[in-house]
Protein backbone atom coordinates (compact mmCIF):
# COMPACT_ATOMS: atom_id res chain seq x y z
CA UNK A 1 0.00 0.00 0.00
CA UNK A 2 1.11 3.38 -0.94
CA UNK A 3 1.96 6.13 1.55
CA UNK A 4 0.66 9.78 0.58
CA UNK A 5 3.24 12.45 0.99
CA UNK A 6 2.44 15.05 3.60
CA UNK A 7 3.36 18.25 2.27
CA UNK A 8 3.32 19.60 -1.28
CA UNK A 9 2.05 17.16 -4.13
CA UNK A 10 4.02 19.00 -6.79
CA UNK A 11 7.29 17.81 -7.62
CA UNK A 12 8.76 21.03 -9.61
CA UNK A 13 12.46 19.63 -11.45
CA UNK A 14 14.40 22.08 -13.12
CA UNK A 15 16.59 21.70 -16.27
CA UNK A 16 20.36 22.08 -14.92
CA UNK A 17 19.46 24.71 -12.27
CA UNK A 18 20.46 24.85 -8.64
CA UNK A 19 17.93 24.32 -6.24
CA UNK A 20 15.25 26.73 -6.50
CA UNK A 21 17.02 28.49 -9.03
CA UNK A 22 16.52 29.32 -12.26
CA UNK A 23 19.90 30.77 -14.38
CA UNK A 24 19.30 32.26 -17.13
CA UNK A 25 21.68 34.08 -19.48
CA UNK A 26 21.38 37.59 -20.50
CA UNK A 27 22.14 38.57 -24.20
CA UNK A 28 20.91 42.02 -25.50
CA UNK A 29 18.15 40.67 -28.51
CA UNK A 30 17.88 37.39 -27.99
CA UNK A 31 16.00 35.11 -25.89
CA UNK A 32 17.17 32.38 -23.09
CA UNK A 33 14.61 29.66 -22.78
CA UNK A 34 14.73 27.41 -19.31
CA UNK A 35 12.24 24.16 -18.86
CA UNK A 36 10.86 23.34 -15.64
CA UNK A 37 9.11 19.98 -15.04
CA UNK A 38 5.90 19.79 -13.01
CA UNK A 39 4.79 16.65 -11.87
CA UNK A 40 2.09 15.50 -9.65
CA UNK A 41 2.78 12.92 -7.08
CA UNK A 42 -0.43 13.16 -5.64
CA UNK A 43 -3.62 10.63 -5.98
CA UNK A 44 -5.76 13.82 -6.72
CA UNK A 45 -5.67 16.10 -10.10
CA UNK A 46 -3.98 19.57 -9.63
CA UNK A 47 -4.14 22.86 -11.18
CA UNK A 48 -1.48 24.82 -11.54
CA UNK A 49 -0.49 28.58 -12.27
CA UNK A 50 3.46 29.90 -12.53
CA UNK A 51 3.23 33.10 -12.27
CA UNK A 52 6.34 35.99 -12.15
CA UNK A 53 7.04 39.07 -10.48
CA UNK A 54 8.21 40.62 -13.65
CA UNK A 55 5.69 39.72 -16.74
CA UNK A 56 7.53 42.00 -19.25
CA UNK A 57 10.85 40.43 -18.90
CA UNK A 58 9.52 36.90 -18.51
CA UNK A 59 6.68 34.67 -20.53
CA UNK A 60 5.80 31.26 -19.26
CA UNK A 61 4.34 28.70 -21.47
CA UNK A 62 1.51 27.10 -20.70
CA UNK A 63 1.08 29.56 -17.45
CA UNK A 64 -1.74 27.58 -15.84
CA UNK A 65 -3.47 24.27 -16.52
CA UNK A 66 -4.74 20.79 -14.98
CA UNK A 67 -2.64 17.82 -14.12
CA UNK A 68 -4.29 14.25 -13.65
CA UNK A 69 -2.69 12.15 -10.83
CA UNK A 70 0.94 10.98 -11.85
CA UNK A 71 1.40 13.28 -15.16
CA UNK A 72 4.13 15.84 -15.63
CA UNK A 73 3.91 18.58 -17.91
CA UNK A 74 6.85 20.63 -19.33
CA UNK A 75 6.54 24.42 -18.43
CA UNK A 76 8.65 27.01 -20.48
CA UNK A 77 10.28 29.86 -18.94
CA UNK A 78 11.86 32.53 -21.63
CA UNK A 79 13.97 35.41 -20.75
CA UNK A 80 12.69 37.67 -23.51
CA UNK A 81 14.92 39.86 -25.65
CA UNK A 82 16.14 42.49 -24.29
CA UNK A 83 16.86 45.64 -25.84
CA UNK A 84 19.65 46.49 -23.46
CA UNK A 85 20.92 43.97 -21.06
CA UNK A 86 22.45 45.91 -18.00
CA UNK A 87 26.00 45.48 -16.95
CA UNK A 88 25.14 45.38 -13.18
CA UNK A 89 22.78 42.52 -13.27
CA UNK A 90 21.86 42.81 -9.96
CA UNK A 91 19.18 45.00 -10.96
CA UNK A 92 17.12 41.79 -12.31
CA UNK A 93 18.35 39.73 -8.92
CA UNK A 94 15.08 40.00 -7.15
CA UNK A 95 13.00 38.44 -10.58
CA UNK A 96 11.08 35.74 -8.98
CA UNK A 97 8.45 32.85 -9.93
CA UNK A 98 6.05 31.16 -8.00
CA UNK A 99 4.04 28.03 -8.94
CA UNK A 100 1.05 27.48 -7.06
CA UNK A 101 -1.37 24.31 -7.06
CA UNK A 102 -4.63 22.96 -6.20
CA UNK A 103 -6.12 20.14 -5.62
CA UNK A 104 -9.11 19.76 -8.07
CA UNK A 105 -11.26 16.45 -8.82
CA UNK A 106 -13.72 17.86 -11.64
CA UNK A 107 -12.06 16.73 -14.79
CA UNK A 108 -14.93 18.02 -16.83
CA UNK A 109 -14.93 21.68 -15.56
CA UNK A 110 -15.21 24.98 -17.39
CA UNK A 111 -12.82 27.85 -17.95
CA UNK A 112 -15.11 29.66 -15.46
CA UNK A 113 -15.38 26.42 -13.05
CA UNK A 114 -11.93 26.25 -12.97
CA UNK A 115 -11.30 30.39 -12.14
CA UNK A 116 -13.85 29.76 -9.56
CA UNK A 117 -11.75 27.45 -7.83
CA UNK A 118 -9.28 29.82 -7.30
CA UNK A 119 -10.55 32.34 -6.21
CA UNK A 120 -12.77 30.78 -3.55
CA UNK A 121 -9.74 28.40 -2.62
CA UNK A 122 -8.85 29.05 0.89
CA UNK A 123 -5.52 30.10 1.33
CA UNK A 124 -4.16 27.34 3.23
CA UNK A 125 -5.17 24.58 0.11
CA UNK A 126 -3.12 26.33 -2.17
CA UNK A 127 0.21 25.31 -2.20
CA UNK A 128 3.27 27.56 -3.32
CA UNK A 129 6.81 27.32 -4.46
CA UNK A 130 9.08 30.29 -5.31
CA UNK A 131 12.09 30.27 -7.62
CA UNK A 132 14.75 33.20 -7.47
CA UNK A 133 16.04 34.13 -10.79
CA UNK A 134 20.01 34.16 -11.46
CA UNK A 135 21.16 35.74 -14.54
CA UNK A 136 24.64 35.79 -16.09
CA UNK A 137 26.03 37.61 -19.03
CA UNK A 138 26.66 35.80 -22.09
CA UNK A 139 29.98 34.82 -22.45
CA UNK A 140 31.99 36.69 -25.06
CA UNK A 141 33.49 34.12 -27.63
CA UNK A 142 36.74 32.85 -26.44
CA UNK A 143 40.07 34.12 -28.61
CA UNK A 144 41.49 31.20 -30.29
CA UNK A 145 44.96 30.18 -28.05
CA UNK A 146 48.06 30.19 -30.05
CA UNK A 147 49.41 26.60 -30.93
CA UNK A 148 52.72 26.28 -29.98
CA UNK A 149 54.91 24.57 -32.45
CA UNK A 150 55.22 20.61 -31.78
CA UNK A 151 58.49 20.16 -30.49
CA UNK A 152 61.40 19.42 -32.97
CA UNK A 153 62.13 15.90 -33.67
CA UNK A 154 65.91 14.75 -32.70
CA UNK A 155 67.92 14.64 -36.04
CA UNK A 156 69.39 11.25 -36.86
CA UNK A 157 72.56 9.83 -35.80
CA UNK A 158 74.89 10.46 -38.54
CA UNK A 159 75.72 7.47 -40.02
CA UNK A 160 79.42 5.85 -40.06
CA UNK A 161 80.48 4.90 -43.42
Amino acid sequence: RGLRRSGAPMKITLDGARAGTVEFVANAGRSCFRTIVLTNDSEDAQLFKVLTTAPTRYRVKPASGSLGAGCSVEVHLVLTPQDAVPDDLAQWAKDKFQIKNLAFSDEGASAEDIANAWKEAAPEAVEATRLRCSHVHESAPSSPRPVAAPPAAPSPPPRAE
